[in-house]
This record gives structure tokens, C-alpha cells and sequence, in this order.
């Protein structure tokens, strides 16, 4: 008894739910017996050759999850049919180009950064809440005013969202000038208006 013919070739092969790893390939069922397909892949680069991916999915299915792709890549794909009677011939080329990596946007800058409770020792900063869930903490930078004074940086991370930062160890009777910087997942924002103070006197 002879084997029975290769499956027919796989068709309209199409690319769909791209994100920056991945890629879900779909395509018109091959006729005959099947009992697979085979998915090649090459990058979109001259002198690229094409890769077997998976050599068997070894269920008639036709549409499959790509992973573990190159963010911002561009990939092409064929699907090959396998039977009983042997491998189809290859589809059509789909191409695709896989998502770029999003940035993670900057967090907001704090607002209407203000003083209280003076002493000769210290001072408690508060500003507006910036309403942005991606804050971790805030720098607390500062610096005297005098000619050629640059801003340091007194607290590099609250390690909280509070909206309000006692600084102390203060000289008495010396000005000071502060502001304050978000600190989140994409970095650290612009810097909030300054507040100056005048310790007093001890």
C-alpha cells in the first residue's frame, strides 16, 4: 500500500497580538493527513537563512504563540504542513516587527513646596501630593544661599510617599534654600519650586 500524499500547503499565514516578545501566528488549515506543522523563522536582514523554530507542534492547530522574541526586531515566518505522506510545501511569508521596549515615563515633580515649624534646628518640608502611583520617594536637595553655592543633596530617598519630611541638624541663624525631587520607577522627575528658610537664633 502506497503512503498517502504530503498534506497541501498552509496558507493565508498571518501575524497578530505582536508585543515586544512575542507574536501569535495563524493560518488556514492544510488537507490531507496531518499531524503537525512546522514554523521556520528568519530575521528580516540580508543574508539571513531561515531556522526551524519548532520542528513538530504536533497537533492540527492552526495558529501558535511565538515566544522569547528580540524586542524591536524584525522577524519573517513560514509554516510548513506535516503528515503521514511527508512535508508540504512552505506558506507564504508573513513578516512582523516585534514592539519596541516601552520607557517607563518619568514621575510627576512635587508642587507648592512649603516650610513650617521653624526652629533653630530644623524644618518641616511638605508639598502637594503629585498624585502618582509610581513614586517611591523623594531627594531632598538644599543648599545655602551664598555666591558660588551649589545644591547638595541632604536625603537621597525618603523610601516613602509621604508628602512632608522633617530636616534637622540645622545651623541656627543661617538660610538655607530646598527642593525636592520624585523618585519612581522611570527615574527621578524635574525639581519641585525652592523654599528658603532663616533659622533663627538658638
Amino acid at each position: 500500500m502506497s503512503p498517502p500524499p504530503p498534506p497541501t500547503d498552509p496558507t493565508n499565514l498571518q501575524a497578530s497580538n505582536i508585543t515586544g516578545t512575542s507574536v501569535t501566528l495563524s493560518w488556514d488549515a492544510s488537507t490531507g493527513h496531518v499531524t503537525g506543522y512546522k514554523i521556520l523563522y528568519r530575521l528580516s536582514a540580508p543574508g539571513s537563512q531561515l531556522e526551524t523554530l519548532v520542528s513538530n507542534t504536533d497537533n492540527t492547530d492552526t495558529s501558535y504563540m511565538v515566544s522569547n522574541l528580540k524586542p524591536d526586531t524584525a522577524y519573517a515566518f513560514r509554516v510548513i504542513a506535516i503528515g503521514l505522506g511527508g512535508e508540504s510545501q512552505m506558506s507564504n511569508f508573513v513578516r512582523m516587527n516585534t514592539d519596541a521596549p516601552q520607557s517607563t515615563p518619568l514621575p510627576t515633580a512635587p508642587a507648592n513646596l512649603q516650610a513650617s515649624n521653624i526652629t533653630a534646628a530644623s524644618v518641616v518640608l511638605s508639598w502637594d501630593d503629585p498624585a502618582d502611583t509610581s513614586i517611591t520617594g523623594y531627594k531632598i536637595v538644599y543648599r545655602i544661599p551664598s555666591p558660588g553655592s551649589q545644591l547638595e543633596t541632604l536625603v537621597s530617598n525618603t523610601g516613602s510617599a509621604d508628602t512632608s519630611y522633617m530636616v534637622s541638624s540645622l545651623e541656627p541663624n543661617t538660610a538655607y534654600v530646598f527642593r525636592v525631587i520624585s523618585i519612581g520607577s522611570g527615574g527621578e522627575s524635574q525639581m519641585s519650586n525652592f523654599v528658603r528658610i532663616d533659622t533663627p537664633g538658638s
